[in-house]
């Protein structure tokens, strides 16, 4: 077993099914209003409640109780054994 730690800001969020790797399903349990961004946290199933900085005026957006795809590039996880 292994942790791996991303960055909130590094998240990226879709509403719709993506082709690709490191996408997790969560549903959102509470949005933050922060005046340039939204921090959403997500609840995903098994998992600790994860947050996602989510830029105003950017193409995606969500709601609490909405369910969402949250995508984790390679690059920017942090791995830990």
């Amino acid at each position: 077993e292994v942790e791996a730690c991303i960055r909130p800001e590094r998240i990226v969020l879709h509403a719709q099914p993506v082709e690709r790797g490191n996408v997790l399903q969560a549903v959102v349990s509470g949005v933050i209003y922060f005046g340039d961004h939204l921090r959403l946290r997500c609840t995903i199933e098994g998992q600790p409640e994860a947050t996602v900085k989510l830029p105003l005026g950017g193409h995606e957006t969500a709601a609490r109780g909405d369910s969402v795809l949250l995508y984790a590039a390679e690059e920017h996880l942090r791995v830990y054994l």
